[in-house]
């Protein structure tokens, strides 16, 4: 009998673990899928922040692109306006000395000489004073060519 209550106790106590075990690892389950929940809504956020940054990042780097686009075209056709500008003035000192039978020469006028500030006052007070060019009104002399008979020419 005293066996018999020896095995009814360790019964009892058996069943009283496993229900603290089972309690145990309900509020364990309960904890763990309260965390679990706190960070997968931490982490879906997080992540929502990162997606938004790379977007921004791209759009960010898309606008400096379209920019840059923008400026290397207007580069080129900047150049290509002024290698135009450059082949009628070429083209045009060419007809001038071509129409003096090859007896006169051009010298382009370096911009940086001290000539060059002198000869282009004089250019544009002529042109602003003479009758046929009334209208001409805020311009720079961006280029002075000198024609001179070609003995004199270096």
């Amino acid at each position: 009998q005293n066996r018999i209550a020896q095995l009814q106790a360790r019964k009892l106590a058996l069943a009283q673990r496993l229900v603290e075990g089972v309690d145990n690892a309900k509020a364990k389950h309960v904890l763990n899928a309260r965390l679990m929940h706190q960070q997968l809504e931490t982490t879906s956020r997080r992540l929502q922040e990162l997606l938004f940054e790379c977007l921004g990042e791209y759009e960010k780097a898309y606008r400096r692109l379209v920019i840059r686009n923008a400026f290397q075209i207007q580069n080129v056709d900047n150049r290509l306006k002024e290698v135009r500008l450059q082949l009628a003035f070429t083209r045009f000192a060419e007809r001038v000395c071509a129409d003096f039978l090859g007896f006169v020469r051009y010298v382009d006028v370096d911009t940086g000489a001290p000539d060059f500030r002198k000869l282009s006052t004089l250019v544009a007070h002529r042109l602003v004073h003479s009758a046929a060019k009334k209208d001409l009104g805020g311009f720079a002399v961006q280029r002075i060519l000198v024609f001179a008979p070609d003995y004199q020419v270096a």
